[in-house]
């Protein structure tokens, strides 16, 4: 093993970290509640319906017909008054009511089947929203993870995705048949009476004055209200995810109270939300009503001097239905918008998001490494101007373990995530047998390395999935053989189905250590050229140890590994222990060439390692 050991800072030492934070966190600025409205984002969603366009026009073609049908209804019932009441022709009254009853119940049927086929379009594009999301969320790079709250990001994925259902389901129809069906309606009354009509046209404009209006403050507090449902989600998550560290520092009456004032933000955006939506349905009952009263008044004008008939005046009642009606819709429409843009701005925010660590249009496969580790002149910094790592050499060879010791802060964790990739570095090259690690295809280099941490995250599923997880093809006998090597068979052996028992959410039915055996024999598994080890024994006690140090003993020849330890026995015969202090390679050096230093890992010796002995 070859080291170079800088105590200065290097020249460069975070270029491209400065940009980091703000390219990768989640907006919730209060000033984005202030942005115009963007139509380019519903004409982005809308293109999720390309793959079911067939089904588009089916339930648009359906819906125009359901529509044009409804519209004939006025003009039977102005022949019904004029002609049939008039005349006293009864015969031809049964005949009207008979081809409105066929008109009606086609209709129904043809709405029946327009619901049918809009549920399964929106749910379909639902669908793979939710899917990409996903998917793309699996693919981002690990910093992007590291600045936001989990509960901000399951929001998205859930309770955003649902609400582009209403746009989806409705919006189209909307769009398309009611508009169809106000320019015809509007069209006929002209041909009928073209005086009543202009009664109409001055009210158009108001309408969508209101719509504008209303449009605009309904958007502004739809983002409000996804901000604040954001928060109280994250709150939540967090409060659930460490309710043990909750309960035992007595923190549940402080808590409920930070959630309440959260929950409070978000009820006060609720309720003027529906203030808003309460007020915008009393303009628009209003805008009907004046309609009413000014057909009232100005039909019955016309007919007291023979302008018009009293079936005409009928008709315009009811064609006025088929106007505001068609009207409410569109403006129902644009509150959905306001409504869906909100989330719809969320989940394109993720999906614009790119991996910071992505692989080259040419990334070099790595189906089997040696296990050559090598840093040159490595810079790192998670924050711009707060260098983690400065100036770091050193090169291992294939199958040498490396000890990676120091203070908490150091440095270590962050050596170990520039091997693995889950960070580039700022400045520097690092290296896996003499290639830069920008040059492989990650899913192949990753393929070669496996980790264990401290903290060990155990899925849902059972025993067997769980130590298969990065190699699911691996077979039950190979399962057995590795927890037999890190002495987890036994205990399994105990459980009512053996490896096919059912953990609980976060291996609740597990103890502490067993968890760490399962996650050792999760790594072990895969046969890694490249072992991590972030602090894998600190969780267990002194017998499962000695278990684990025989199987190491073993698994560890021919494997490169880095291990992040405190732990004397884990550490004391690697090939080389590095000192990691403020992110320098302060020493380096085997156990006793350290001690004769009597350095710092001299001083930490005596602090703690000692003690074990």
């Amino acid at each position: 093993m070859n080291i170079k050991t800088n105590k200065t800072a290097g020249k460069a030492e975070a270029k491209v970290a400065k940009q980091r934070v703000g390219l990768l966190a989640l907006s919730e600025d209060k000033d984005d509640e202030l942005k115009p409205f963007d139509y380019q984002m519903v004409l982005r969603l809308l293109k999720y319906l390309r793959p079911y366009r067939k089904l588009v026009i089916a339930a648009v073609l359906v819906s125009a017909v359901a529509a044009l049908l409804g519209i004939t209804f006025p003009y039977f019932l102005k022949q019904a008054i004029d002609v049939c009441v008039k005349n006293k022709d009864l015969q031809h009254l049964w005949n009207i009511g008979i081809i409105m009853a066929v008109i009606a119940i086609s209709q129904y049927l043809l709405l029946i089947l327009q619901g049918r086929l809009l549920v399964k379009t929106a749910q379909s594009a639902i669908f793979d929203i939710r899917v990409q999301l996903f998917e793309h969320l699996q693919h981002l790079s690990l910093s992007f993870f590291d600045r936001q709250k989990a509960g901000r990001i399951i929001l998205r994925l859930t309770n955003d995705v649902d609400a582009l259902d209403e746009l989806l389901t409705n919006g189209i129809m909307t769009l398309f048949v009611d508009t169809l069906s106000l320019v015809c309606v509007i069209v006929i009354m002209f041909f009928v009476d073209w005086q009543l009509m202009l009664l109409m046209f001055m009210l158009i404009p108001a309408f969508f004055l209101v719509i504008t209006y209303m449009q605009r403050a309904m958007l502004h507090v739809s983002r409000s209200m996804r901000k604040q449902l954001s928060a109280v989600n994250a709150n939540l998550n967090e409060a659930l995810l460490g309710i043990k560290v909750t309960q035992a520092f007595n923190r549940e009456s402080l808590n409920c109270e930070m959630f309440g004032e959260i929950n409070e933000s978000n009820y006060r955006s609720s309720q003027q939300f529906v203030r808003l939506n309460a007020l915008f349905w009393v303009m628009m009952g209003m805008l009907e009503e004046s309609y009413n009263v000014a057909l009232l008044l100005c039909g019955g004008v016309l007919l007291v001097f023979g302008a018009t008939t009293l079936g005409t005046v009928a008709a315009f009642y009811a064609y006025g239905t088929f106007i505001t009606h068609p009207m409410r819709h569109i403006s129902e429409l644009f509150n959905i918008i306001s409504r869906v843009m909100a989330a719809c701005e969320r989940i394109f925010e993720i999906l614009d998001i790119h991996p910071e660590v992505s692989d080259k249009p040419a990334a070099l496969a790595a189906d089997e490494l040696r296990g050559v580790v090598e840093f040159a002149g490595v810079n790192f910094s998670y924050k711009a101007d707060e260098p983690v790592l400065r100036d770091i050499n050193f090169s291992v060879a294939a199958g040498q373990t490396v000890a990676l010791v120091g203070p908490t802060g150091a440095g270590k964790t962050t050596i170990i995530n520039l091997v693995c990739r889950f960070y580039d570095a700022v400045d520097g090259v690092v290296k896996i047998d003499g290639v830069d690690v920008r040059e492989y295809k990650q899913r192949d280099f990753r393929s070669n390395i496996a980790v264990v941490l401290q903290d060990v995250f155990v899925f849902a599923g059972t025993v067997i999935d769980n130590i298969r997880y990065g190699k699911p093809d691996a077979t039950p006998d190979a399962v057995i053989e590795t927890a037999k090597m890190v002495g987890l068979h036994d205990y399994i052996e105990t459980l009512p189905e053996k490896y096919q028992t059912e953990i609980f959410e976060n291996g609740s039915n597990l103890s502490t250590g067993q968890k760490q055996l399962l996650a050792f024999a999760r790594a072990l598994i895969r046969r890694p050229q490249i072992l991590i080890l972030d602090e894998a024994t600190a969780n267990i006690d002194s017998q499962a140890e000695q278990k684990i140090q025989t199987a190491l003993a073993k698994l560890l020849e021919g494997r490169t590994a880095f291990v992040i330890a405190h732990r004397l026995s884990t550490i004391r015969n690697a090939d080389m222990i590095m000192v990691i202090k403020d992110g320098i390679i302060a020493e380096h050096g085997t156990h006793e060439q350290l001690l004769q230093l009597n350095g710092e890992y001299a001083s930490l010796y005596d602090r703690g390692f000692s003690d074990e002995e």
